[in-house]
């Protein structure tokens, strides 16, 4: 109770894995705020608090890119495109969709488009065969993990034949 004309404070506070949705103050939405003050209090009044669970979302990121080649006299062949996603744990993240461009960049331009899934090790490779000598750059185009958000960068990566 608070007598006629005092003020009254009230702090609002979340439980565990929960945060503040909304306040209403006499009805009227007045934001998700953590306090509010009646001032001067002359009738009744209500505050009503609602609360929403807190919802985490995990990254992922694509920690590297690594070339490895195979086949031919000289072993160089067939070009590997090993990618490796790690969580924010630096956990492997298994099952993710990738796209990826495989552009090279001098020797004439050629690309190729991949998609594949990640195996247990959070790795996914694609492989051309017969590729021709140049430089050769790896740019991720898309990632998508149940449960993660991609952090949309890819790491700096290289091959030269």
């Amino acid at each position: 109770i608070v007598s006629a004309g005092d003020s009254q404070s009230f702090t609002i506070t979340a439980g565990d894995d929960h945060e503040i949705a909304d306040v209403l103050v006499d009805g009227t939405s007045v934001g998700a705020v953590s306090t509010y003050t009646f001032q001067n209090v002359s009738a009744n009044h209500s505050i009503n608090a609602t609360f929403s669970e807190v919802t985490t979302v995990n990254a992922v990121r694509v920690e590297s890119i690594t070339y490895t080649t195979s086949g031919g006299r000289l072993n160089d062949r067939h070009l590997t495109i090993t990618l490796l996603l790690l969580d924010d744990q630096n956990n492997p993240v298994s099952g993710a969709s990738v796209s990826a461009v495989l552009t090279r960049i001098n020797g004439g331009t050629n690309t190729w488009n991949f998609q594949g899934t990640t195996g247990s090790n959070g790795t996914v490779s694609f492989s051309v065969n017969n590729h021709g000598s140049g430089e050769y750059e790896t740019n991720v185009t898309s990632v998508v993990a149940t449960g993660y958000q991609w952090d949309g960068s890819t790491p700096k990566n290289g091959y030269t034949k």
